[in-house]
């Protein structure tokens, strides 16, 4: 879950200063905003380097919990990929409606046998 805020906050940061910074320069509002954002982004990784470093004491559960985290980002990846096809017209909203429900479905079954 911390992997995919982070992605979140990052992706919603792009579009914010794309659709803010063409402009000029942002208001203080906005500042407060990115940085709001920012420190947020900050907490979840210190939160996922906690588990980390918790785990790492024992080798398996270190690499247990890596490869939930990067299984989680590629699973997120994939379904920000499918939004931009079905936005792009590539899919139709059934065929992306198919691969959201099976990612869905992967992050559940990763977070079930994962519980750190």
């Amino acid at each position: 879950m911390a992997s995919a805020f982070i992605q979140a906050h990052e992706e919603a940061e792009l579009q914010f200063l794309s659709e803010f910074c063409d402009r000029g320069s942002l208001t203080d509002m906005e500042c407060k905003v990115l940085e709001e954002s920012r420190s947020q982004v900050v907490e979840a990784r210190k939160f996922i380097e906690s588990l980390v470093e918790e785990c790492d004491s024992s080798k398996n559960i270190g690499l247990g919990v890596m490869a939930v985290l990067l299984s989680s980002i590629l699973l997120n990846d994939y379904a920000m990929l499918t939004k931009e096809f079905l936005d792009k017209g590539l899919f139709k909203d059934a065929e992306a409606e198919h691969y959201f429900e099976h990612t869905e479905h992967d992050l559940k079954q990763l977070r079930n046998c994962y519980n750190f």
